[in-house]
């Protein structure tokens, strides 16, 4: 199925306006491939919600590819596993790169992959505390 050109137009100035405000994401496209997936598997907004974490606000803004607002690696990364791609789809689609090429810097969500980690690691050593105090 190819795309109109007049929607081919639109992505191209949404994309040169990127550029010039110094912004190298393309968000249309990642709307795009959000929509297509959820297309393909039959998949509400609110059932991606639920999968993802996110707010349906926040997935309907995305999936609008309007927005000027840049999203987190963390952000796409929760759709991208919800919608059943691995962690970096969307953010190699956002910057037209290939998947491996795809690595989250530390102010785009490596803190935020730390501190969960962390979090999982305390969890952990509560549950085997509890289990000693249970016997």
């Amino acid at each position: 199925m190819s795309v109109p050109l007049v929607e081919r137009g639109r992505r191209l100035v949404d994309l040169q306006r990127s550029r010039r405000s110094g912004s190298m994401e393309d968000w249309p496209a990642v709307a795009k491939a959000i929509k297509d997936r959820m297309d393909e598997s039959g998949t509400s907004q609110k059932q991606l919600a639920e999968r993802s974490g996110l707010s349906t606000a926040t997935l309907r803004e995305i999936a609008r590819g309007d927005s000027d607002r840049r999203r987190s690696a963390g952000t796409l990364a929760k759709i991208s596993e919800a919608l059943g791609w691995p962690s970096g789809y969307l953010l190699s689609v956002a910057r037209h790169t290939e998947l491996t090429e795809v690595k989250p810097t530390e102010s785009e969500g490596g803190a935020d992959d730390r501190l969960i980690e962390e979090v999982r690691a305390i969890r952990e050593l509560l549950e085997r505390i509890d289990a000693r105090l249970s016997k």
